[in-house]
């Protein structure tokens, strides 16, 4: 993969932030439409209807304000408003955060693939339907070098560099050991490609379609980047949406922040 030039890492920040804001929009809008449909259907009056127009209204001024700031300023607004925790293992910045995979702006997303490049959990699920089909068949086609290890794909309408499939456990369910290796190869992967910043969910774990208990999937993140040692990687950011998922990760980086102060 070629290294990608100044502008070219702008323009998909902009396209980013313009996803993000169109998101945004759509979920300030959508119940007003159920509310007037149902005030067709003879289900609600019209003081309900325009409650919702009245709420639209003053929360999308608040929007229209956030998304004519810079873009880098959005940028750090979203990262002190939605990490749960912050700490830097082996001089790599890592974040913690509750949510989508697609929330986060990076340079590569790694997700667990299957032998017949299937993105598994709800991890790949959100890829495919915020990237498109094209995600789906180009991992496909990759199933056959899984064999040897991670295989980057492209991310398809996603602002993202690349995607990072990490092949799932050939003998069946993940050790935390298995796991640690795994993870280790795909942040290995991305620090190839010259990725600066890398998203993923708790890998090997409930969101992956994995079995690993979500305690020792969050330890086999830690552990595999205590031994990463990368030339361009500099900040992780681990991002689930499982609530529980995410609170046994911030155990566990509350606990080695402990034992290395």
């Amino acid at each position: 993969m070629s290294p990608e030039s100044t502008e070219e890492r702008q323009a998909r920040k902009r396209k980013f932030i313009e996803l993000l804001k169109r998101k945004k929009f759509i979920e300030l809008f959508e119940p007003i439409g159920k509310k007037v449909e149902g005030y067709i259907e003879g289900k609600t009056d019209e003081e309900n209807v325009l409650k919702s127009v009245r709420y639209a209204a003053k929360h999308g001024e608040d929007l229209v304000t956030l998304f004519k700031k810079r873009v880098d300023v959005i940028l750090a607004g979203i990262s002190m408003e939605e990490n749960r925790f912050v700490t830097e293992i082996n001089e790599i910045n890592v974040k913690l955060r509750h949510g989508e995979i697609v929330s986060a702006f990076t340079d590569a997303v790694i997700c667990t693939a299957g032998p017949d490049g299937t993105l598994q959990g709800s991890a790949g699920k959100t890829l495919i339907e915020a990237g498109g089909t094209d995600i789906e068949d180009e991992a496909k086609a990759a199933a056959a070098r899984l064999t040897e290890g991670p295989v980057d794909i492209v991310a398809g309408e996603l602002p993202l560099r690349c995607i990072i499939l990490m092949p799932s456990e050939k003998e069946g369910e993940h050790t935390r050991e298995s796991a640690t290796s795994s993870i280790l190869s795909a942040l290995g992967s991305a620090d190839e490609l010259e990725c600066s910043s890398i998203a993923m969910p708790v890998l090997c774990g409930p969101s992956c379609g994995d079995t690993l208990e979500p305690s020792d999937a969050a330890d086999a993140i830690i552990e595999a980047l205590k031994l990463f040692n990368p030339k361009n990687v500099h900040d992780v950011i681990v991002i689930d949406p499982d609530e529980k998922t995410v609170e046994a990760v911030e155990k566990s980086l509350e606990r080695f922040d402990e034992e290395n102060a």
